[in-house]
């Protein structure tokens, strides 16, 4: 857009920043050697020679991203756009962000929900199961490894975790199995 000569340049620089999508830019004035004000005329932007050949030599399928030509359906670098980064472990499938298959996205970390225990058959579903020191996902189901010190797991039921308490459970007096008739004191069966 040629200045026009019936209206001041800071008025036609802004014109022609809205025409090019460029928004409100306010022209801030320059001291000439004269002290007069000045403004100083506008550089459009384009991009470089280098750029648009780079552009239209990427293959097709590809799309130039930082300078580099690059297939945005599967780079997690540039997934589905230029600068569109997946998560550590994520990769990028038809140009969006996703796991590979069998594993499934809990909280943006790719995991195995038939062997995860904390994510045991779906995502925030935790093996946490009462008197269990440490807990397993076998196939999406929480399983019990080792019971924390004086229980035990005596009825095989994952659900109930470590049910029996072998300090005082006159079914289970120190051991799975071991009943008092009288009642169990400290693992003892009392006569």
């Amino acid at each position: 857009m040629p200045p026009r000569r019936d209206v001041p340049a800071k008025h036609w620089i802004s014109a022609w920043f809205r025409r090019f999508g460029l928004g409100p830019l306010a022209c801030v004035p320059i001291l000439t050697a004269a002290g007069t004000s000045a403004v100083p005329p506008a550089t459009p932007f384009a991009p470089s020679s280098a750029t648009l050949q780079a552009a239209a030599a990427c293959p097709t399928g590809q799309t130039l991203c930082a300078g580099v030509c690059t297939n945005a359906s599967y780079d997690p670098q540039n997934c589905g756009r230029c600068g569109a980064i997946c998560p550590a472990g994520i990769a990028c499938a038809g140009g969006v962000c996703s796991c590979p298959p069998g594993l499934t996205n809990c909280a943006g970390r790719c995991t195995n929900t038939q062997y995860d225990p904390q994510n045991c058959n779906g995502c925030g579903s935790s093996c946490t199961l009462a008197h269990a020191s440490t807990a397993a996902c076998v196939q999406g189901t929480c399983a019990v490894v080792t019971c924390s010190p004086g229980f035990s797991n005596c009825d095989g039921v994952p659900a109930n975790g470590c049910e029996a308490n072998l300090a005082s459970d006159s079914k289970n007096c120190g051991t799975c199995g071991t009943v008092c008739t009288a009642g169990c004191v400290k693992g003892h069966c009392q006569v």
